[in-house]
């Protein structure tokens, strides 16, 4: 089993580096704004992906509807008339219940590509190594 270092091997036997310190200090915000940036990209990808969603569902209910539509308009049975009453029934179940579940893997999905990218929101070797000149001196 390995144990984790609580400095890398490089930081241990760096020589005092003011520049390279204080450039890494100075770098964070900017690794912070990467991080932002793509956490941004991958909400909006989600709200694309969530829009898809809800733009299919609405063309799928239309053309459902616009069928029934067509099939009441015509001289029909009362019989006639409750099965398509009850088709649009269960097709409103059955694509109510696909909606929202494909709605909520799209949301799961964003949202662990937003919480992954805060794993990135700074190189921790470099800040390290930067902690280890600072410890030194």
């Amino acid at each position: 089993m390995q144990t984790r270092k609580t400095a890398p091997v490089a930081a241990q036997s760096a020589m005092y580096d003011p520049l390279a310190m204080w450039s890494t200090v100075l770098d964070l915000p900017r690794q912070q704004s990467v991080a932002a940036t793509h956490a941004a990209c991958a909400l909006f990808s989600g709200f694309e992906a969530m829009r898809k969603i809800q733009e299919k569902a609405a063309h799928d209910a239309l053309k459902h509807y616009n069928e029934a539509a067509q099939r009441l308009e015509k001289q029909c049975a009362p019989l006639d008339v409750l099965t398509v009453q009850m088709n649009l029934a269960r097709f409103d179940a059955e694509a109510a219940a696909a909606y929202w579940q494909q709605l909520a893997e799209t949301v799961l999905q964003t949202q662990a590509r937003v919480a992954a990218c805060a794993g990135e929101l700074v190189d921790s070797d470099k800040v390290l190594e930067a902690c280890a000149m600072f410890e030194q001196h």
